[in-house]
């Protein structure tokens, strides 16, 4: 249902300097919540104006940007009812019982169907302060699961709709009927997408600073900025954000920063100057935002990431090309894997300058890998060995890069480099002097 909202009216007016008399104003006050009669066309699509009606014969003609959407996610879809809500800014993302099964309505007498939980994501309108929706989408969680399961679930989609309404490339209809993948089993998934979301913006607005003081940017800069600003919506009386003016003017004789596209596939990929400009905190997420896979270590850490940590990749032989099963007990030849016999006569070297191996990354997952250590001597071997990870993993498309903290011997930091199993000899030498070249730049 849309109604009128007079105070959308006013403002939209006031923007564009028309002049509104007492009389009109009175009115419009007055039928201000009244039901918004929609126009259609000829192929019944709704027109962007509308009509209120005042007295029983007489119609005002209104755009429908003056207008709002009432939205209740219950009464809205009847037999609805709310499971959780939680708020953030101008942010409200609900779930919502709307007795939705896998193909639709739920069937209690399927046992293979499950009663799901809705999403519904609405933002607050900054006029009126009521919340519009942005969008609404069945989830794969279940209505009855866990209720920590259920509050985590929706932490991260809020997390998710907040970090999305902040990007500058943001786009929130794709974002919202995303979730409609989401389950008990991937809401890991979605926080390592917010996690890349978040220092992707952050490391764009540190380096618009960046950018700003390499050129010579002082306080009187943006001082002439801001006047200039103050002016242009003086004399054109439309508001306009100081970000809008920016980017429509520019700095310096009209020069801008690069939009964040091309941020992202240019500077973006320069490991140093990421990790020069980000909070210290965000370095670890911007490597693995880059594909490397990171374990660090922790004095709270429980068993289960211990042995993660320590056991993120099982060994086939060692640097000698000694073949072994797990490191645990010799074997011979004819015991290996078949996916690794090959590689074993073909791509494993001990001439590579880096020490190779024949590995096993996950359950049958097999490759050769170059694996390099750096020194448990602090945090400063550990950056010198993100900024490796992060290069080779920019360089290498072909490879799965991991870095684990004191994983090695005597607590060493291990990177590992694995290339399939099924990788050429040609590939290997070309990726081979990648690795050197990146490993060697010190």
């Amino acid at each position: 249902m849309y109604i009128f909202n007079s105070v959308m009216y006013h403002e939209r007016m006031r923007q564009k300097g028309a002049q509104i008399p007492v009389e009109l104003m009175q009115l419009l006050t007055n039928i201000n919540g009244r039901q918004v009669e929609t126009v259609y066309d000829n192929d019944g699509e709704p027109l962007d104006y509308g009509f209120v009606r005042i007295m029983p014969d007489f119609l005002f003609k209104v755009e429908m940007i003056d207008c709002q959407y009432l939205y209740d996610p219950i009464s809205e879809y009847g037999k609805g009812e709310l499971v959780l809500s939680k708020e953030r800014e101008n942010i409200r993302v609900a779930f919502v019982d709307r007795n939705e099964g896998y193909g639709g309505e739920y069937v209690p007498c399927d046992p293979a169907d499950e009663k799901l939980l809705h999403l519904n994501v609405e933002m607050r309108n900054t006029y009126t302060g009521e919340y519009m929706p942005q969008g609404s989408v069945c989830t794969n969680i279940c209505v009855y699961a866990p209720t920590p399961i259920i509050e985590k679930a929706l932490n991260v989609i809020l997390d998710c709709v907040c970090e999305e309404s902040l990007n500058p490339n943001g786009w929130m209809k794709r974002r919202i009927e995303s979730f409609s993948d989401i389950d008990e089993n991937n809401i890991s998934d979605y926080e390592k997408e917010v996690a890349v979301a978040r220092v992707r913006r952050i490391a764009y607005e540190r380096y618009q600073m960046y950018w700003l003081m390499e050129r010579g940017a002082t306080i009187d800069v943006f001082n002439q900025m801001a006047e200039g600003w103050l002016r242009k919506c003086n004399v054109e009386k439309k508001a306009q954000s100081f970000k809008e003016y920016i980017y429509e003017y520019g700095f310096f004789l009209s020069v801008l920063f690069p939009s964040f596209s091309e941020f992202l596939g240019n500077v973006y990929r320069i490991p140093e100057l990421m990790l020069n400009i980000l909070p210290h905190h965000e370095t670890v997420n911007y490597v693995r935002s880059l594909g490397v896979k990171i374990y660090e270590y922790s004095d709270s850490e429980t068993e289960e990431e211990r042995n993660l940590r320590l056991g993120h990749t099982k060994y086939w032989c060692n640097s000698c090309g000694e073949l072994h099963r797990y490191g645990k007990e010799m074997i011979a030849e004819s015991e290996l894997p078949s996916e690794l016999r090959r590689a074993y006569h073909v791509l494993w070297a001990d001439c590579y300058g880096v020490p190779c191996y024949l590995v096993e990354m996950g359950e049958e997952n097999y490759g050769v890998a170059l694996v390099n250590e750096y020194p448990a001597n602090g945090k400063k071997a550990f950056d010198t060995a993100m900024i490796d990870a992060a290069h080779l993993a920019i360089r290498l498309s072909n490879a799965k890069i991991t870095l684990a903290e004191n994983a090695g011997c005597d607590e060493s930091h291990e990177l590992v480099i694995c290339f399939p199993a099924d990788i050429s000899p040609n590939e290997m030498d070309a990726a081979v002097k990648e690795v050197n070249d990146i490993l060697d730049a010190k």
